[in-house]
C-alpha cells in the first residue's frame, strides 16, 4: 500500500519551470524598479539618497539569496523528475522482458 505520495514527471517539470519563471520575475521587477528610480535618484542628495542606497543594497542582497534558493529548488525538482523518469523507464523495461 502506498503512502499517498504520487510522482508525476510532467507536473514536476512544470513546477521547475514555474520556479525559474518566478526567479526571473523577481530580478526583472527589481531591474525595472532601479531603471525607473534612476532619474529621480540622480537628483537626490544627502541622507535620503544614502538611506535609499542602503535599502537597495539590502533588498538586492535578499533578492540574490532568493534567486539562489529558487535556482537550487528548481534544480532539485528537475533532478527528482529525472529520477522518476529513469525509474519509470526501468520498470517499463522490466515488464517488457
Amino acid at each position: 500500500m502506498g503512502d499517498g505520495f504520487r510522482g508525476d514527471t510532467r507536473s514536476m517539470i512544470d513546477a521547475m519551470d514555474a520556479i525559474i519563471a518566478a526567479s526571473n520575475k523577481v530580478r526583472q521587477s527589481l531591474d525595472k524598479l532601479e531603471e525607473e528610480i534612476q532619474p529621480t535618484l540622480s537628483e537626490w542628495e544627502g541622507g535620503s539618497k544614502l538611506a535609499y542606497l542602503d535599502a537597495q543594497a539590502i533588498w538586492d542582497g535578499a533578492a540574490k539569496r532568493l534567486q539562489t534558493f529558487l535556482t537550487t529548488a528548481a534544480q532539485a525538482v528537475g533532478s527528482v523528475a529525472e529520477i522518476y523518469q529513469q525509474q519509470d523507464l526501468q520498470v517499463q523495461r522490466t515488464f517488457q522482458g
